[in-house]
C-alpha cells in the first residue's frame, strides 16, 4: 500500500525508510497525510480494521477505496470519510 500511495517501487519505498534515499515533497506530504488518517483511525479500531478500511470500497468516496481516492491527491476527502467512520456515519 505505501509503495501505491507513493508511486514508486517497493524497493525505493525502502531507500526512503533507511534514509539512503530523500524523499521528494510531494511524496512525503501525501505519506504523512496517510499515516495521519491511519493514525485517527487507529484511535477507535484496530490496525487490522485500519488497514482493511483503507483497501475497501466506500460510499462515501463513490465507492472507491480509500487508498485509491489518497493516490489521486484527495487526501481531505478521505479525512472527511475517516471522520465519518469515527462517528459511525
Amino acid at each position: 500500500m505505501t509503495a501505491a500511495l507513493a508511486r514508486k517501487s517497493v524497493q525505493s519505498v525502502r531507500r526512503y525508510a533507511d534514509g539512503s534515499v530523500s524523499m521528494p515533497d510531494a511524496t512525503e506530504k501525501a505519506m504523512r497525510d496517510a499515516h495521519f488518517i491511519f493514525r485517527y483511525l487507529a484511535q477507535v479500531d484496530s490496525p487490522h480494521t485500519v488497514r482493511a478500511w483503507f483497501m475497501g470500497m466506500n460510499p462515501q468516496l463513490d465507492d472507491l477505496s480509500p487508498l485509491e481516492v489518497l493516490i489521486d491527491g484527495r487526501h481531505s476527502d478521505v479525512l472527511a470519510a475517516a471522520k465519518a467512520f469515527v462517528t459511525g456515519g
